[in-house]
């Protein structure tokens, strides 16, 4: 009878280590994607930022800082927002797929996180393409582009 309600005991105790154990992990991996989407989004920032600053200092001979420009009109976070809005609902559903182990990875490091939004928007091109249409006639034609570039 002793063994028993031992067993019973040291069973619920599994149990409970077992499902607090599954919580902290979905919380592990819920707070992992929002920091990737986060850091997604700001690395392209940057990256446009740079693009236009060189575009601009290529064109007009003077270093213009048009990224401040921009920032001083539309905050880092809406720019963020509107930058990851369109790859979003795809990106997350890639990042889903993974492991909490690669998550980390690409977490920590900037090219893994260009390499997940490159293979996002070439499995998911027409889509993409099929939603920004909608809102920027010409956005085909800047998507191939893009993946054109970066083969």
């Amino acid at each position: 009878m002793r063994g028993l309600v031992l067993f019973k005991i040291i069973f619920h105790c599994l149990l409970f280590f077992s499902v607090f154990s599954c919580q902290n992990n979905a919380k592990k991996r819920v707070l992992l994607e929002k920091q990737i989407n986060h850091k997604i989004a700001e690395d392209i920032r940057i990256s446009i930022s740079k693009s236009i600053d060189g575009l601009s200092a290529m064109s007009t001979g003077i270093p213009i800082p048009i990224s401040s420009i921009i920032n001083t009109i539309i905050t880092k976070e809406k720019q963020d927002s509107l930058i990851i809005y369109p790859i979003k609902p795809y990106l997350n559903s890639k990042l889903d797929k993974l492991t909490i182990k690669e998550l980390e990875r690409i977490n920590k490091d900037k090219k893994r996180r260009y390499l997940v939004v490159y293979e996002t928007v070439v499995e998911n091109k027409n889509e993409i393409i099929s939603d920004l249409s909608k809102q920027l006639p010409y956005s085909k034609l800047i998507i191939e582009g893009i993946i054109k570039h970066h083969k």
